[in-house]
């Protein structure tokens, strides 16, 4: 979700309601808005509060919030996704250094090292010791 430069959440959602009011039909365009808004926020994962959110001109806060939440939420599991991706990038390549220096025979073995590498460092977030131990220059920075 782009941001607009000096427009936050709770301005845009006052600026619809005004947009709302204004209207010589309010309570049936709010209705409609409102139903609307639900349906798109439900399908994007917002899950709190949403039940109790029946008019837009007067849960606009709610609304507001239940937006902050849903971005927060994409924000984290973005950040998370990258996190693994790096963390599984990371075990690849030290699996394929250790097969290139003949320390691991095999495909099932570097395989093994691998999940375990990709465990630790979901663990610790630092990787384990043991898999460099006896490689030259395989001492964790």
């Amino acid at each position: 979700m782009k941001s607009v430069p000096g427009l936050d959440l709770q301005q845009a959602v006052d600026r619809v309601v005004e947009i709302i009011e204004a209207d010589p039909s309010k309570e049936r365009v709010d209705k409609i808005i409102t139903r609307r808004i639900k349906r798109h926020l439900s399908r994007l994962g917002a899950e709190v509060g949403l039940e109790r959110l029946n008019s837009l001109v007067e849960d606009r806060d709610m609304l507001a919030e239940n937006i902050e939440n849903l971005v927060k939420k994409e924000r984290l599991e973005g950040m998370l996704a990258g996190r693994q991706e790096g963390e599984h990038m990371k075990a690849e390549r030290i699996a394929r250094n250790l097969i290139a220096m003949g320390l691991l025979a095999d495909a099932n073995e570097s395989e093994s090292v691998v999940r375990q590498e990709i465990r630790d460092l979901a663990r610790s977030g630092k990787p384990n010791a043991h898999a460099f131990q006896g490689i030259p220059g395989g001492e964790t920075r």
